[in-house]
Formats: C-alpha cells, sequence, structure tokens
C-alpha cells in the first residue's frame, strides 16, 4: 500500500511575520528612551528613586540598530584604509558619527557639554571602570585606550572630525557597559547621576542626527523615482498614431 506523503505549503505561500527596517527599530527604541526620560525628570520632582542607566540604554539600542547595517561596509573600509580586521561596536559607532555632514557634525562637537562630561569621566575610577569589565574587554576596550580617546577630546575635538567621532563613541560605549547591570564588572556607573544626566543629553543629540541623517538618506533614494516619473510626465506628448 502506497504512503501518502505530508501535505506540504509552498515557501512563497507561507505566512512571514513582518521584519521591520533597522531604522523603524532604532526610532522605537530611541521613543522608548525618550519616554524614560520624562519618567526620570517626574521621579525627580517627586523625590522617587531614579534610575537614568536605563534610558541610555535603551538609546544605545537604538544606535547599534541603526549601525548594523553599515557593519560589512564599515569593516571593508576599517581593512582597506588602517589593515585592521576586527573592528569593535565603539569603532562601527564612531565611523557612523564621522560620516555625518559637516553641519551636524560641527553641531556635535560644538556641544560644551562635552567638555564638561570629560572632566567628570576624568574623576571617576576609570581604571578599574574599565579595566575590570568582562564586557568591554571582549571587545577590546582597555584603560590605556580611553586615556588616548580622552586626549582626543581634550585637544581634537572638532579639529579632526574622525578622532573625536571615534573618542565620542568611545566614551558611549564605555558608558554603556559601565551602567549595564548585567555586565560582570568591580566598578559601574549604574547610580552615577551626575554622569549619566550629561551623557543622556549629548547622546540624545547624537542619536537624533544619526536618525534624521538616515531618514533623509532613505527619503533622498525614493524620491529620484518619483521625480523621474514627474518628469517624464511633464515632457510634451506628440500625436497619438
Amino acid at each position: 500500500m502506497a504512503t501518502r506523503l505530508p501535505r506540504t505549503v509552498a515557501e512563497s505561500l507561507k505566512f512571514k511575520e513582518k521584519q521591520h527596517s533597522p531604522l523603524v527599530k532604532a526610532r522605537t527604541h530611541d521613543k522608548k528612551a525618550d519616554r524614560l526620560r520624562k519618567a526620570e525628570k517626574d521621579a525627580k520632582k517627586k523625590g522617587d528613586p531614579t534610575t537614568p542607566h536605563l534610558q541610555f540604554l535603551e538609546r544605545y539600542k537604538a544606535l547599534e540598530h541603526l549601525i548594523q547595517p553599515l557593519e560589512e561596509l564599515t569593516k571593508k573600509e576599517f581593512r582597506g584604509k588602517l589593515a585592521k580586521e576586527e573592528v569593535g561596536p565603539h569603532e562601527l559607532l564612531g565611523h557612523a558619527i564621522s560620516k555625518l555632514s559637516q553641519a551636524r557634525l560641527k553641531a556635535i562637537m560644538e556641544d560644551p557639554r562635552i567638555g564638561k562630561l570629560n572632566v567628570l569621566m576624568g574623576r571617576r575610577p576609570l581604571a578599574r571602570i574599565v579595566d575590570q569589565n568582562e564586557s568591554l574587554e571582549d571587545i577590546g576596550i582597555r584603560f590605556k585606550d580611553f586615556v588616548m580617546k580622552k586626549r582626543d577630546l581634550k585637544f581634537a575635538l572638532g579639529l579632526q572630525s574622525y578622532k573625536s567621532a571615534q573618542a565620542l563613541a568611545m566614551y558611549f560605549t564605555i558608558i554603556r557597559y559601565a551602567a549595564d547591570p548585567k555586565a560582570k564588572k568591580k566598578a559601574n556607573l549604574v547610580k552615577d547621576q551626575e554622569v549619566l544626566d550629561i551623557a543622556n543629553e549629548i547622546f540624545r543629540d547624537v542619536a537624533a542626527h544619526l536618525i534624521e541623517e538616515l531618514q533623509l538618506e532613505k527619503d533622498g533614494f525614493f524620491d529620484v523615482g518619483q521625480r523621474k516619473e514627474k518628469a517624464m510626465a511633464a515632457l510634451p506628448r506628440g500625436p497619438r498614431a
């Protein structure tokens, strides 16, 4: 007796959950970070315990989604220009910041809060915070790297765009893992209100510039086809045959 094969459904007919674009995911996390920012302000007014690290972690998630599509291209550029094979998340973020338009990059680098953050970070036990954090060790950030980037922020901020962007990205990444309760570490910034308050505001502006610029690029890409269609429609047409 012949056995009947199980009923199968063609792949094209199967239900597939809609995959959101990296830009949509980034906007979702960015909006959630803004809600956490509002909740933080309300908690301060009421004298309740605050959780400033949650806003920073949520905003970082937004940018992780945003830079994900750029990863392969960035790694290719690193290999070509710097002969470097391994690229850390801080370097991907720094690369993305450095690619912003000159006007946006200038606005970021002229933010006086960056200098204040640099001073505040210098007063923390950064050698312990960085070198005794397993997550930072895994992505190749050591205290000596922070010292070099601190110098870049102090002396080259805005003068050398790429160095400045990479220094700022390393600061954000150090804060991200130092403020993550899940990261195995000996010292942290989880409840460091002073550092996180100013870092959150700088990071919020940087995220806004990155998201807005990517949105403009996307709109411009799709607008090319529409402009072509409008131009073709506007051309004078000859008599019909």
